[in-house]
This record gives C-alpha cells, structure tokens and sequence, in this order.
C-alpha cells in the first residue's frame, strides 16, 4: 500500500481525536546518541531523539528508513525494535515505537527544519529532556 500524507488541517483534527503512532530512532556510535534540538511543538528548544509519525499505508520499518533519511540525511542500518513509549501532551496522544538504528557510514548529519543543532550524547547527558529515557540506557550498556 503506497504511504500517504494529509493536510496540516486534516492532521490537526485526527490529533485531537485519537492517538497517533509514530517512530523514534535511538541512532547510536561509539556507545553515544544522536539527539536534536527542536525547533517545533511538541518539545520546543529541547533535546530530543530524531522521530516522526508513521504515514497510513506506511510500514514501521520504512518510517524509521524515512525519518532517519529526511531529518538526518542519514541511512541507517535497523538492529532491533526496543520499546513503545506512550506520551500525553496537552490535548494530544502520542504511542511511539522506539527502534534500535546505527548510521551505515560516516555521511555528515544534515538536519531538516524540525532541529537546530544536533550531539552526541553519552549515556546520563542530556536525557533527562527525553521521554523514552530507560530505553536508550538499556541500549547503552
């Protein structure tokens, strides 16, 4: 089935009605992990893991491939699915899979609009700011 995508407007109302899936990437090297600084709700001017929703028709794997590729300009290779967070902010609900992924070459990181500036972060640095914080030490030890 062939992923699509809906209005902002549309997207709006599904938030307020029902929970939305999504993917979150605990991209890893060198026993650290990439985080981003936002630069849109939810989480504004926070560090946070690179993640998206998935697109109805869209596999699970594919949005980790995607979100990977279009916020980072990264390709990753996927080790394992590791977790599922759940989140109620404000009005909204948000069910995310957290994935496991590793950087497949040393591309440089571009970041999209949804990011300032990225790091990399050892395990206990900076993830107090990050919601899926006992998955990603679990996957560094």
């Amino acid at each position: 089935m062939r992923e699509m995508r809906i209005s902002k407007r549309k997207y709006d109302m599904v938030r307020l009605n029902a929970p939305i899936a999504g993917v979150e990437l605990i991209i890893h090297k060198d026993k650290q992990v990439l985080v981003g600084r936002r630069t849109i709700s939810p989480g504004k001017g926070k560090w946070a893991l690179i993640g998206g929703r998935i697109l109805k028709g869209e596999k699970m794997i594919d949005a980790v491939r995607r979100t990977a590729l279009s916020e980072t300009g990264l390709a990753i290779r996927i080790e394992k699915q590791v977790g599922i967070t759940e989140c109620f902010f404000r009005k909204y609900h948000y069910i995310t899979i957290e994935f496991l992924v590793s950087p497949t070459d040393n591309t440089p990181i571009k970041l999209d609009f949804q990011h300032s500036e990225y790091k990399w972060v050892n395990s206990g640095e900076c993830l107090f700011e990050i919601r899926a914080r006992e998955i990603v030490e679990k996957c560094l030890i």
